[in-house]
């Protein structure tokens, strides 16, 4: 995470703006790797197969896409901005410095590509992680039942992919499942975060990220009712799941924000 010089902490809004400046560069990184690789297909779908579990998957693409996000997170603040610049750099000219063996092996593709295909042990550490610096922090079990909950339902998401025919599996879907997941990837984001005074600006931030998916999704099964895929859901269950798992988001959040006023008085 990002260190201060000083004793600054960052609100919500904040953090909101620095992480959507985050993503959009994170963003560029996926697809310069996606595009080197031959790829052109929702992410999601490199994670159907080759694990025990779609827990197992889905925990994969949430450390995928914390590896992503992390990378613009450096350790001193003196480096912040020389970071950026350097990417920024490199991504514009698709070259990489003849000195930097892992900017080489982005632009040879297969390095990356054995980096991003990780092994469920290695998943399950980081995982393991998580879910030990959640409770180490000190978060209410109610909380830990939110990610969960995510996790969950990004993993039930993936089954209905391989339930789904292909022929079925139109822009509205793929839209349906990216959304879920990337639910999962969000809400894991936040507790990766942590619980301290000064970081629960960037922890509230992505959450409120994890409810704008959950409303899309909510929004998208109203319309997709009577979709032929359909067939393969239990619309009333996976409504309520998601209804619920946004309310919780909510209440979440407002405990958070409690937290951090007194913290900031």
């Amino acid at each position: 995470m990002r260190s201060f010089d000083d004793d600054e902490i960052w609100d919500e809004f904040q953090w909101e703006e620095h992480l959507n400046e985050m993503e959009q560069k994170s963003e560029k990184l996926r697809e310069f790797i996606e595009t080197n690789l031959g790829e052109n297909r929702p992410r999601w779908t490199r994670f159907l197969n080759g694990f025990p579990t779609k827990l197992d998957a889905i925990d994969a693409y949430i450390e995928d896409e914390l590896m992503f996000e992390d990378a613009y997170f450096p350790d001193d603040d003196d480096d912040w901005e020389d970071d950026d610049e350097d990417m920024d750099d490199f991504l514009m000219s698709g070259e990489s410095d003849e000195d930097d063996d892992d900017y080489d092996d982005l632009a040879d593709g297969e390095e990356w590509k054995q980096q991003l295909d990780k092994q469920p042990d290695d998943i399950a550490e980081t995982i393991d992680w998580l879910a030990n610096t959640i409770l180490a922090d000190g978060d209410e079990p109610e909380s830990m039942k939110i990610y969960d909950e995510a996790r969950e339902l990004a993993a039930d998401m993936l089954k209905l992919a391989e339930l789904v025919p292909k022929e079925e599996q139109d822009e509205a879907f793929i839209k349906l499942v990216s959304e879920t997941v990337n639910l999962g990837a969000k809400v894991a984001g936040a507790f990766a975060f942590g619980f301290e005074l000064d970081v629960l600006g960037g922890n509230i931030s992505y959450c409120k990220k994890g409810i704008a998916s959950a409303n899309t999704v909510l929004e998208m099964l109203q319309s997709l009712k009577e979709n032929p895929f359909m067939r393969f859901v239990d619309y009333e269950s996976l409504h309520e799941r998601m209804f619920e798992l946004r309310n919780d988001l909510g209440v979440h959040i407002q405990e958070l924000r409690e937290e951090l006023l007194e913290g900031l008085e």
